[in-house]
């Protein structure tokens, strides 16, 4: 597995969480690549993953072993009750995260950081960075 691998896994494992309990039939979380549409314009649960840290060696387990972080920024516009959708959602997301290891054997370990709550133009972002330990493959 690469880098973007595991990028790809976050991706899919955050498209898969369950959304809070107040959300409608329509509600999920979709991914917008850094680039893509404006994100004043778009919905809630809006979310792009990051690479935070480029990917480097670790001692764990095997010699191929490196670990890459990457944030996972949750996009939310201002309203009623948006503390706790936020706080559920994050419950959620970071529970999924935690168990990223199950999408792939080349996934060891994923490690759910402290995350953080801002403001960044009219939209509150939910800020959760995940550590991932991963078997390097296909490199020659």
């Amino acid at each position: 597995m690469r880098a973007s691998g595991v990028r790809s896994a976050i991706v899919s494992v955050v498209e898969g969480a369950s959304v809070d309990a107040t959300a409608g039939a329509r509600d999920k979380f979709v991914h917008v690549d850094t680039g893509g549409r404006e994100l004043e314009q778009a919905p809630d649960r809006v979310f792009r993953a990051t690479l935070t840290q480029p990917p480097r060696r670790t001692n764990y387990l095997t010699l191929d072993a490196y670990v890459v972080e990457y944030t996972v920024d949750l996009y939310y516009t201002p309203g009623k009750q948006v503390e706790d959708r936020i706080a559920s959602d994050a419950e959620q997301v970071s529970y999924d995260l935690a168990t990223l290891n199950q999408q792939d054997a080349d996934l060891m370990v994923a490690e759910v950081q402290t995350g953080s709550v801002l403001e960044l133009d009219n939209l509150l972002v939910a800020r959760i960075p995940v550590l991932v330990t991963y078997r390097l493959t296909g490199v020659t």
